[in-house]
């Protein structure tokens, strides 16, 4: 695709700042350089500190190194704990749960996983094993795509177009056509303009919506039916609520030179006191300059 080679990403220069009443810290976004000032701001954690990045690394190796698919992985599957001893110990552990066996203070344990939200809205239910692989990625180095994330989309849109592909937008799918308990296509009419359905057919369709609305208004009764019984079990997952803000000028001549701050409620002492349910005024939130 040359994806590297026609949108520029630029590298970002920390990992997030966090904050609350008590805690107002830059965590860098390479591991070695987290750890050195994690270790001078809280000596007394240097143990911890030291075993939280060597496991969360050493899962990510070791996911990288566990083949995906073949003969290969099923005669390795008798000796995952020599291969794999940090995922197959963790398989049923939880953020906080790891977390309680590391870190004492409670103002670094939520440092942190300040950025829980991202993934999940419980560190005491959300797998240990998503955190630490996720975790892992950002501790490598982040970037962001310069002019924002419509930039990749209209790459994507381009590289489409000169393939034969066409792009359409306010379009609404109305269904998913089948054929033999198979997806064939889908009906779909312009929002604006023309309301007569169109219908387009295609060897492979993919429904990039959620669950409950491919169930419920795309599919046929009949086939949606045998698909609720295995959806029905499922637990609803956790959601972004995005608020944008346009300044008349550069956030950074208002006193923010970071690109991404999470402030937490004072009140909130331990991880298991995490709540994005709470109300909107006491809720944690994340603010994102995209100016930086």
């Amino acid at each position: 695709l040359e994806i590297f080679e026609n949108i520029e990403f630029l590298k970002l220069p920390e990992f997030y700042r966090f904050t609350n009443s008590r805690l107002d810290i830059v965590i860098p976004d390479n591991y070695k350089d987290a750890e050195k000032m994690l270790i001078e701001k809280f000596p007394e954690e240097e143990k911890g500190i030291r075993k939280f990045f060597k496991e969360i690394m050493g899962y990510r190796n070791e996911l990288n190194r566990m083949p995906r698919r073949g003969l290969k992985l099923y005669l390795q599957v008798p000796f995952f704990p020599l291969l794999y001893p940090r995922i197959v110990s963790t398989m049923s552990e939880t953020v906080s749960r790891f977390m309680d066996k590391l870190i004492k203070n409670n103002d670094l344990k939520l440092a942190l996983t300040a950025n829980i939200g991202y993934y999940h809205d419980n560190p005491d239910t959300m797998a240990y094993s998503y955190f630490a692989i996720a975790q892992a990625g950002y501790y490598s180095g982040g970037y962001y795509i310069k002019g924002g994330s419509q930039k990749l989309s209209n790459y994507l849109a381009t590289l489409i177009k000169e393939n034969n592909g066409e792009v359409l937008l306010r379009h609404k799918v109305n269904k998913i056509l089948t054929e033999n308990n198979k997806a064939v296509g889908i009906e779909y009419t312009k929002t604006t303009g023309e309301i007569e359905p169109v219908k387009v057919y295609g060897e492979k369709i993919i429904a990039n919506a959620a669950i409950p609305n491919v169930l419920n208004d795309l599919l046929p009764k009949e086939l949606s039916a045998r698909m609720q019984k295995k959806t029905d079990t499922m637990e609803i997952a956790c959601s972004l609520l995005s608020i944008y803000f346009f300044f008349k000028k550069p956030i950074r001549e208002l006193g923010n030179t970071h690109y991404s701050t999470f402030v937490f409620n004072s009140e909130v002492h331990d991880l298991h006191e995490f709540d994005p349910h709470a109300d909107f005024k006491d809720r944690e939130f994340v603010f994102v300059d995209y100016s930086q």
